[in-house]
């Protein structure tokens, strides 16, 4: 989002907020960029090396591997939001 959401407009804003719970992190990212939806990416070729590799598009790919939950929501008048969530506690914490 934050070098995609505003490609080939005028700049605007970039909200980023973090909150810590007892067990939980939550990155949230909000832009007045494009709409986007992560599901319209096409699969990458993780196997490909990477001289055949281009630059970038893997941000999607890595939070879902390292988040427990991402999601992604257009918002009104405008722009996306994406909340990553972490958890503290649980099976693999």
């Amino acid at each position: 989002m934050i070098q995609y959401g505003y490609a080939g407009r005028q700049p605007g804003p970039l909200l980023l907020r973090l909150e810590r719970g007892p067990e939980a992190v939550t990155i949230t990212i909000e832009d007045r960029g494009a709409p986007f939806d992560p599901a319209s990416l096409e699969p990458l070729p993780l196997d490909a090396s990477w001289q055949d590799r281009t630059s970038g598009g893997l941000g999607w790919h890595l939070a879902r591997q390292v988040m427990d939950e991402v999601r992604h929501e257009p918002l009104p008048g405008g722009g996306n939001r994406a909340t990553l969530i972490v958890r503290l506690t649980g099976p693999g914490h």
